[in-house]
């Protein structure tokens, strides 16, 4: 069964990232934006998380009043005593679609909504689970400079998952994340 995870893991990101490369032609004209974000979330168990993420994106909407980026995400939470005293370990990725309105302005508003996956590892426990993971956020986005944008991101993440011996399980949690934004 792992192998089989490993393998379906494996096959998205190889075709993810195809995807990406066949648009080369078409996304030289499309401005790129790269994102790095830190955060912290709050499980509704009474948890905390600290997350992590990377973002690749084409602006596919560029006005002055509003942006559209659609991104590539790549994250990493770590749950620390998560369940029963165990950490559990996230490594999350997927899409993101993030609306930027009043986007010439020096602060706006971004309202984004992840569609994205998790390869779960809980410490003590052999093997990995998987999951669906939906994340909404809205924020003010401050301009540092002609090509930088800082993002204060509220947001609520919905994880579902087949967990180890259970048939299934969901996570829900707030979240708020500080992302470094570069356009180029």
């Amino acid at each position: 069964m792992f192998r089989h995870m490993k393998r379906s893991f494996a096959i998205g990101l190889v075709l993810g990232l195809l995807a990406l490369g066949s648009t080369a032609g078409f996304a030289q004209s499309i401005a790129r934006v790269l994102g790095v974000e830190a955060g912290y979330g709050i499980l509704t168990q009474g948890s905390s998380a600290l997350l992590s993420s990377l973002y690749y994106g084409y602006l596919l909407g560029d006005k002055p009043n509003s942006q559209t980026l659609l991104s590539l995400a790549l994250g990493y939470s770590w749950f620390p005593g998560a369940v029963s005293g165990a950490d559990l370990h996230s490594l999350v990725y997927g899409l993101e679609y993030a609306h930027t309105f009043f986007a010439s302005r020096p602060v706006a508003l971004v309202l984004d909504y992840g569609l994205l996956f998790n390869l779960i590892f809980q410490s003590g426990r052999q093997g990995y689970a998987f999951g669906l993971h939906t994340r909404l956020g809205a924020g003010p986005s401050f301009t540092l400079g002609e090509h930088d944008r800082l993002l204060l991101n509220v947001g609520y993440e919905f994880v579902i998952y087949p967990f180890f011996e259970l048939s299934s399980a969901r996570v829900s949690y707030p979240s708020v994340s500080l992302r470094w934004m570069h356009r180029f």
